[in-house]
């Protein structure tokens, strides 16, 4: 469980780095903007899925204890 979280706090924080790359490319007219920029965008949303699920998951774990 505690890897899940681990997992998707550093997909996501990778994903904001790359769509920040991508940004400056776009800026700098260089080639492979657009690529960072949906590369950072997958990564950010598996991230965020992957945080979702953990979340889910702890409110099932903890539901099932106090009922």
């Amino acid at each position: 469980m505690k890897t899940l979280i681990i997992t998707a706090i550093i997909l996501t924080a990778v994903g904001i780095i790359t769509n920040l790359i991508g940004a400056l490319f776009k800026l700098e007219h260089l080639p492979g903007a657009a690529m960072l920029l949906m590369m950072g965008l997958l990564t950010e949303v598996a991230g965020v899925v992957l945080l979702a699920v953990y979340f889910v998951r702890r409110a099932k774990k903890y539901h099932n204890k106090k009922g």
